[in-house]
């Protein structure tokens, strides 16, 4: 219960109150448990001041001074401290809900289990807080100074850290879910193990950032830096980057393409230095393919080669090619930032599916004269010997049965040359 007599001094008015307190700083005032419901107490001298448990609820401490107060498991709902000096103050499993912190001092401040939910920290200074399994879902702390502010174990789902800096805080295990992050200075905080499905990452600067074993599924990180990250074990399932965000000198084993550590890229070794970079650095650049009934691979082979000539400025590789099961087939085709992406794709479709109608014939052929069609085969794969180039070494797992077998010891000069060069020439007519 609060000191009677403290209680009776504040109530006589915050200049008698604040007055007292500077004729006695040893004191502590003891006001636990103390009902302030809506009451004003802007610019009052509260630090060291014990508030356990008090009800704070709406209460007005805009630029009141709260220094090592301690306000453990105290009501503070919809209470506003703006420009409030809140330095190392206890809040531990205090309810914040809808507090208004903004341009407040909170470093060093403990909120160790507080109900944040849907506080506005704008622009407040929180140097060295802690937030250790606080909850601040829908918080607001758009541009304030976060400074090797501890969140492990926090629950930030939807919170706003729009241009904050976050520089060397601690999110192991924290849980981003649908965060902005947007514009963010995440330099060299940790992200271990933290949940940022749906995050907002573009122009964030996450360099030396440690987000190994972190879900980045579906994340927006176009611009973002992540020169320098930790990205071993990460989970990159779906997300967006472009050609503009920076994965230079990332620390990346491999990672998984689907969640709960599901489809491991590699497979069955480790990513080399830089080749994580290389593999997906201009990931913003890639047409997707997609095979509902497998891959037809001489048409494949066949329509990339074409584009290859056609269009030798999009400097076309082959990025990936994954099997999403029951017969579809997902290949990544990388093409230059300055490709027309729409174009290419309609000239793709339309070789692919010249070039499978064409070889539907011949298929059917070779079911009656074998030998005859073994040599066509080898002499298609003899004129586009260019095309299989463009496949990388992902390892294939759907394929289309019915154009696997390509035979083994047949001499690919015994080939009719006037197979392909029919094809070729009709495509070119259709088109």
């Amino acid at each position: 219960m609060a000191n009677e007599e403290h209680l009776a001094l504040l109530k006589q008015g915050i200049e008698i109150w604040n007055e007292w307190r500077q004729k006695n700083p040893d004191i502590i005032p003891d006001l636990k448990e103390a009902q302030f419901r809506k009451a004003n107490l802007s610019n009052a001298n509260l630090g060291r001041t014990l508030l356990n448990n008090a009800d704070l609820s709406e209460a007005f401490l805009q630029e009141a001074n709260l220094v090592e107060a301690d306000l453990e498991e105290a009501n503070l709902v919809k209470a506003s401290f703006l420009e409030a000096n809140l330095e190392k103050a206890n809040f531990i499993e205090a309810n914040l809900a809808e507090a208004d912190f903004r341009k407040a001092n909170l470093n060093k401040t403990k909120f160790w289990g507080a109900n944040l939910i849907k506080t506005k920290f704008n622009q407040a200074s929180l140097v060295s807080a802690n937030f250790t399994g606080a909850y601040l879902v829908g918080a607001t702390l758009v541009g304030s100074d976060l400074t090797e502010a501890d969140f492990r174990g926090a629950n930030l789902g939807g919170a706003d850290l729009g241009g904050a800096n976050l520089n060397r805080a601690n999110f192991r295990r924290a849980d981003l879910f649908e965060a902005d992050l947007s514009g963010a200075n995440l330099i060299g905080a940790s992200l271990n193990k933290a949940q940022l499905k749906r995050a907002y990452l573009s122009r964030a600067n996450l360099s030396e950032t440690d987000l190994s074993e972190s879900d980045l599924s579906l994340v927006q990180a176009v611009q973002a830096n992540f020169t320098g990250a930790k990205l071993t074990g990460t989970c990159i399932e779906d997300w967006n980057i472009n050609s503009e965000t920076n994965l230079d000198d990332t620390i990346c084993e491999y990672v998984y393409l689907q969640r709960n550590q599901k489809e491991r890229f590699p497979i069955n070794r480790n990513f080399q230095a830089g080749e994580f970079a290389k593999l997906f650095q201009k990931a913003s650049s890639i047409l997707e393919l997609i095979f509902h009934n497998g891959v037809d691979w001489i048409a494949l082979s066949y329509s990339l080669g074409r584009l290859q000539i056609e269009q030798e400025d999009a400097q076309l590789a082959v990025q990936s090619i994954e099997s999403k099961g029951d017969g579809v087939v997902v290949i990544k085709v990388q093409v230059s930032p300055e490709a027309n992406k729409p174009q290419i794709h309609d000239q793709f479709w339309k070789g692919y599916e010249f070039a499978s109608q064409a070889l539907e014939v011949q298929y059917q052929a070779r079911l009656k004269d074998k030998d005859q069609q073994i040599n066509q085969l080898f002499y298609l794969l003899d004129k586009l010997s260019d095309a299989p180039k463009l496949i990388s070494a992902n390892t294939i797992t759907q394929i289309d049965q019915r154009h696997s077998s390509f035979g083994v010891g047949v001499n690919p000069g015994e080939i009719n040359a006037k197979k392909l060069s029919g094809i070729h020439n009709e495509v070119t007519d259709a088109d």
